[in-house]
């Protein structure tokens, strides 16, 4: 039986989101919030519904069963603040793995999670809670993704890394084996990180190196 979703931020993340969900047998979605739009505006065929702050009444009034944010990676303090305010009013966050994704049966994904076509996870693996990982993501063993992480499109991550929460990975960073990024950072494409990172910042080039020390 299909969970009844509801997607917060009815943007171009949202919509991607609402495009993948409509294709699985799992999930119904019957609308979004967002506040910067119009009550009863249509969305991919579905209603805006209200801004976020509606989101414990239609809950209480059993509109929905679960939850997804559709915050992009320019916003993943805010998309932090909107999930520990669900946790805070026990409303579930929903889970999605793409039906083309490889995923091994020893991987662990945190809630809120979404994974996008030909994502590919190997032996133990693990993602933490509001992971987007985009199209052809491909991540080795005993690799772990913090929270609120947001991986690019082809961003391919080696074995036994580490990576902070509410990092953005642009479109097809590469990470050698054996790194550990402790600190929040966004890469541009084509970044290639070989050594640990302790600062955050912009990382560029091949090998990655700090562009702009401060993130917006």
């Amino acid at each position: 039986m299909s969970k009844k979703i509801l997607i917060i931020g009815a943007g171009d993340l949202g919509q991607l989101m609402a495009h993948h969900l409509a294709q699985s047998d799992d999930f119904e979605l019957v609308g979004f919030l967002d506040d910067t739009k119009l009550i009863g505006e249509q969305v991919c065929s579905k209603p805006v519904l209200g801004g976020i702050a509606l989101i414990t009444t239609l809950f209480e009034q059993k509109k929905f069963e679960e939850v997804f944010i559709a915050i992009g990676y320019k916003h993943l303090n805010f998309k932090e603040e909107l999930f520990n305010e669900l946790k805070a009013k026990e409303i579930p966050l929903a889970k999605f793995i793409h039906k083309s994704a490889i995923v091994d049966n020893s991987v662990k994904i945190g809630e809120g999670s979404f994974l996008l076509p030909g994502v590919i996870l190997d032996k133990d693996v693990k993602l933490g809670s509001c992971v987007l990982l985009n199209t052809g993501v491909v991540i080795a063993h005993d690799t772990e993704v913090g929270d609120f992480c947001f991986f690019g499109p082809a961003v391919n991550l080696a074995g036994f890394i580490k990576i902070a929460p509410k990092c953005f990975l642009g479109i097809n960073t590469t990470i050698i084996d054996n790194i550990e990024i402790t600190t929040p950072i966004q890469t541009g494409a084509s970044t290639t990180i070989v050594k640990n990172i302790v600062e955050s910042g912009l990382y560029l080039g091949t090998p990655a190196r700090i562009i702009k020390k401060v993130l917006s």
